[in-house]
């Protein structure tokens, strides 16, 4: 059986799932964070020519970029201006129009597991409003 791409869209932002993709330069309006699914990771392309691999980035709105997610699987998750997210992940962004995200798959101590399944768990609360953007 053929792997599907997979989109998913709601009112401010999608996410797209990929076996692989190629693209030539473009530039979206939303801000937008690309994780790798496999080792091998992705390549971008910036406007002058540089290429840089990458496990996962964080892409800011209007930057010129070329991927190539050909060798693994690929998560994008775009969010547009209108969303809480998009405002927050542009302000870690700061001036940087890519910045490297830090993926460390299967690092939670054994430790960590055992208590967290013999502490009894507590749904958060709904306040009604999001919380506050990180460094706010």
């Amino acid at each position: 059986m053929a792997y599907q791409n997979r989109l998913y869209v709601w009112d401010d932002r999608f996410l797209y799932l990929t076996e692989g993709i190629v693209s030539g330069l473009t530039q979206r309006h939303t801000v937008t964070l690309l994780v790798s699914l496999g080792e091998a990771g992705f390549r971008l392309g910036d406007g002058q020519g540089r290429v840089t691999d990458y496990p996962a980035a964080l892409i800011g709105n209007q930057t010129a970029r070329s991927l190539d997610a050909s060798r693994a699987p690929l998560l994008s998750m775009n969010f547009d201006p209108q969303s809480y997210e998009y405002h927050c992940l542009a302000a870690m962004l700061g001036r940087q129009a890519v910045r490297p995200v830090i993926v460390t798959p299967g690092r939670i101590e054994a430790a960590t597991l055992r208590a967290a399944r013999k502490a009894p768990w507590t749904p958060p609360a709904c306040s009604g409003s999001p919380p506050p953007c990180p460094g706010r």
